[in-house]
């Protein structure tokens, strides 16, 4: 389930805008 930690990744790579 490698999706998971994709999703985790994308969210924290968002919050650094």
């Amino acid at each position: 389930m490698e999706e998971f930690q994709v999703y985790l990744e994308l969210d924290r790579y968002q919050q650094h805008d």
